[in-house]
């Protein structure tokens, strides 16, 4: 699993038992281009001598990934043999077509000038990344203009609340006396937060919902109307 800056190993040892480890994190100077990535990516499998281990290589739906993997993954033409096929079952040798090999490389003009093709692992698009886009640029989509203006109210008021846990370290410790706990803050590097915040904010109503009212009162805050409260049990299904 690899997010550019950082790549993760998943594997099974001898028991069957799953093990996770860290692989590299690795600073990247420059652009983070396709052809930028599948070096880096390269370079840390030869590292370790797995590039002939990976069986899988999961990233994000960006664009840079997408074309790296459609450049560089698992473009090799050659026959794959069965291991297990003993050599007494071939009678001659097999002749392999080198030219026709060759051709099933990146095409030079698609790589930078001067650049070595490279070889990177099957790939497959992380399910998680997916489900998100579903949630953020799908809903992104919805023209409802009732829907549109309960995600602008809602949003608004979750970001006032975390606008004000940063303003301050006064206001950070009065979110923790009262809620015992922070919100988080929507970033867009980190898909997953613009979900988390919303539901951290449904953790409170349900938790501690008149606690809640009170900080928002506090910071003069709109409150959250029942029909935002029945958006966000909707929006967190």
């Amino acid at each position: 699993t690899t997010r550019c800056w950082i790549e993760t190993v998943h594997w099974f040892n001898r028991e069957m038992k799953r093990i996770n480890g860290c692989l590299a994190i690795k600073r990247m100077i420059g652009s983070s281009t396709y052809y930028a990535l599948g070096r880096l990516l390269e370079q840390n499998h030869n590292r370790y001598d797995i590039e002939d281990k990976v069986v899988m290589m999961t990233t994000d739906n960006g664009s840079n990934f997408l074309k790296a993997a459609r450049e560089f993954s698992d473009y090799s033409g050659a026959p794959q043999f069965d291991e297990e096929i003993c050599d007494e079952d071939f009678d001659e040798i097999e002749f392999l077509d080198l030219s026709a090999i060759l051709q099933e490389l990146p095409e030079p003009s698609s790589l930078p000038p001067g650049a070595l093709p490279v070889c990177l692992p099957p790939h497959s698009k992380c399910a998680c990344h997916l489900s998100n886009l579903c949630c953020t640029a799908d809903v992104a989509k919805i023209t409802d203009p009732s829907f549109k203006r309960l995600l602008r109210s809602v949003e608004g008021k979750i970001t006032a609340l975390c606008n004000a846990q940063s303003v301050s370290d006064n206001t950070s410790d009065l979110f923790r006396g009262n809620l015992h706990g922070l919100f988080v803050k929507k970033n867009d590097t980190r898909w997953n937060s613009g979900y988390n915040s919303k539901f951290r904010v449904k953790h409170f109503l349900n938790t501690k919902k008149q606690d809640l009212m009170d900080v928002m009162a506090t910071l003069k805050i709109p409150q959250f109307q029942p029909v935002e409260i029945l958006f966000l049990d909707e929006y967190l299904i």
